[in-house]
């Protein structure tokens, strides 16, 4: 039969396949990760090369990386908080270009006490601590084991199971009080966010937020010659369409949407 003088291609090609796996596996296995070009700086933290970035001034922000993730997670993010902190990103040990002991614990406790040994060899007492899934836990047992050294904790899920949108993000901020004008940023870039206000272990307040008929203080006019961008005045933009977000300025009435659209 046809089939029967095919099998022995196949189960060949399949060997074949298996082999060159095998063979690349090897090559990756034999990489030595002190020869790995790193992009940041390495601190020795308890006997570990603990790999890292740096940007910015101002009040430290640390950035902990989710399960299987590295500072590249943070690529964006980072650039964009130091326009305003010290913000450091850190892999954590068994993670990106950090060294991988196998004599050292991996739990959350032990991680979150070589963070805090971290935060001593940057010389930072008391920072604020950004966690994403696994980065989180870690982030949430730093603020329970030594809470003199976490300002504000923020903890970030993704893709998580929703029953009304099939997934959703969590973003969780301790120990603050949004202002209306950080509400409407949060609109501008996630109009279909709910906020949940807990306090004492309970939601007290759910409610979604929604984009005023204008925003004062809050985006930036893309017009260089704007009046805007050269005198100590506010920006005021009207809100022209909510859905994509469309935002006309009210001194040179110039309408921008989608990259245009810059948080001051």
């Amino acid at each position: 039969m046809s089939w029967r003088k095919g099998l022995p291609l196949s189960l060949l090609a399949t060997a074949g396949l298996w082999a060159y796996v095998r063979w690349a596996l090897g090559r990756l296995e034999t990489l030595e990760l002190s020869q790995v070009p790193r992009p940041g700086k390495v601190a020795r933290v308890q006997g570990v090369d603990v790999h890292y970035l740096e940007e910015g001034r101002g009040v430290p922000v640390i950035l902990l990386h989710g399960l299987g993730g590295s500072i590249y997670n943070f690529r964006s993010t980072l650039p964009a908080l130091a326009q305003n902190f010290r913000v450091v990103a850190l892999d954590l040990p068994g993670f990106g270009l950090s060294e991988r002991p196998r004599d050292r614990g991996y739990c959350f406790s032990d991680l979150a006490c070589l963070v805090r040994d971290f935060l001593d060899h940057m010389g930072i007492e008391r920072a604020h601590v950004v966690g994403h899934s696994m980065g989180g836990m870690v982030a949430a047992r730093l603020a329970a084991r030594f809470p003199e050294r976490v300002d504000k904790l923020v903890l970030v899920g993704m893709n998580l199971s929703s029953r009304r949108l099939g997934k959703k993000g969590i973003i969780k901020i301790e120990g603050k009080v949004l202002t209306q004008e950080e509400v409407n940023k949060i609109a501008l870039i996630a109009p279909n966010a709910t906020l949940n206000i807990i306090k004492d272990f309970e939601a007290v307040e759910k409610r979604p937020v929604s984009l005023p008929e204008e925003l004062i203080g809050v985006v930036k006019c893309f017009n260089p010659n704007c009046i805007s961008n050269h005198e100590r005045i506010p920006t005021r933009l009207k809100v022209v369409k909510k859905t994509p977000v469309r935002l006309r300025c009210h001194y040179c009435e110039r309408v921008m949407e989608g990259e245009d659209i810059e948080l001051l």
